[in-house]
């Protein structure tokens, strides 16, 4: 059964109620796909994820580690960012399938992962930028 919820995001204090406000949502789901177009706050969203999960406050981006694994005191946190990956086969290689069981991942830039992941249960974030640097996010249960 999918489930929707739009956030409106005003500015960047918004991020950390809608984080916790999601994650009490969806307690049982830890796979988070992350969609939006450049700059459209999908690292910075990760970030507070990251942060709620495990309390660790220092978070850097994986776009050339393409993975960056966070233990945390909650929980163990996988970060990817697929935007350079150009093909399926290169999933196995930086160990997404295998990983998807140890923790919580939230992947950013998924759609090179979609036949992967049709059959977990995930949440994707659809990120919309509207004006005056306000987002809107489109929380979909699948």
């Amino acid at each position: 059964m999918n489930s929707e919820k739009i956030y409106k995001l005003k500015s960047l204090h918004d991020l950390e109620p809608f984080v916790i406000s999601m994650l009490e949502d969806f307690p049982e789901i830890r796979v988070f796909c992350l969609y939006g177009d450049l700059g459209a706050g999908k690292t910075t969203i990760c970030k507070e994820i990251i942060g709620n999960l495990t309390e660790i406050k220092t978070v850097t981006s994986p776009t050339f580690n393409i993975v960056q694994i966070y233990d945390g005191i909650k929980s163990k946190v996988f970060h990817y960012d697929l935007y350079r990956i150009k093909d399926e086969s290169e999933l196995y290689e930086i160990g997404l399938l295998e990983n998807l069981s140890e923790g919580y991942s939230l992947i950013e830039w998924p759609e090179i992962a979609e036949n992967f992941l049709a059959t977990e249960k995930k949440v994707n974030i659809r990120i919309t930028c509207l004006e005056n640097d306000k987002r809107e996010a489109v929380v979909t249960k699948t």
